[in-house]
């Protein structure tokens, strides 16, 4: 669902560099459910705030990296 975006928002490649992260992992761990779902821009993609961005930082496992 698309909404209104705080700013400014990052795409998921800006994010797991971010995070130290792959792609692929903020999309499995959000498959599995241990990242909320993220928000959608207009397009479709996926789009993660500063306080999104802190929130996924708290609940990572370093290894699962």
């Amino acid at each position: 669902m698309a909404t209104e975006l705080e700013k400014p928002f990052y795409r998921i490649t800006e994010a797991g560099r971010m995070l130290g992260c792959s792609n692929d992992w903020l999309r499995e761990a959000e498959q599995l459910g241990r990242l909320p779902p993220s928000r959608r821009d207009l397009n479709g993609w996926r789009v993660y705030t500063p306080s999104d961005i802190e929130r996924i930082k708290a609940i990572m496992v370093p290894e699962e990296k």
